[in-house]
């Protein structure tokens, strides 16, 4: 039996590059090829490389306070990694990480001076990253006088 690729119109041809593999008395092809399109384009082919919509801010809290860094990305199924000044992060009581849609946030609860630190969100798949600088600034040491 010899399997034939349908015709191509214009267009599509020059859009996008397509494979046909014929393969005769096989039934299961998912096992022996990965198939992959590029796009994205009109006729639905979308599996691009995930990228950031909006990057991570830099942001400057006082120490105990609460820090949240989020970014956006343009495929919510998209996996990230979170480093501190290049160290890759893992979650603790300290720190952690959320995923909702396309976005992701890394949270520390109660920051510290030692959270002071260049943060970055890095895509998986693709190596493409987004990065802000956290600072964390000391209480400020009230001193009361009581005058009597």
């Amino acid at each position: 039996m010899a399997l034939h690729p349908p015709p191509l119109d214009p267009p599509l041809a020059e859009r996008a590059k397509l494979i046909f593999i014929c393969v005769p008395k096989c039934t299961d092809l998912h096992n022996l090829f990965s198939f992959k399109t590029f796009g994205p384009n009109n006729y639905g082919f979308s599996d691009t490389e995930a990228t950031f919509v909006l990057p991570l801010k830099e942001a400057t809290v006082t120490e105990d306070e609460f820090v949240e860094l989020t970014c956006e990305l343009s495929k919510s199924d998209a996996l990230v990694k979170w480093f501190k000044d290049g160290v890759e992060l893992a979650a603790s009581d300290h720190v952690s990480f959320e995923t909702a849609g396309t976005k992701r946030s890394m949270k520390i609860g109660k920051s510290v001076m030692e959270d002071s630190a260049m943060y970055q969100c890095q895509i998986t798949t693709s190596g493409a990253s987004s990065q802000a600088q956290l600072t964390v600034t000391g209480l400020l040491a009230c001193n009361l006088f009581l005058l009597l």
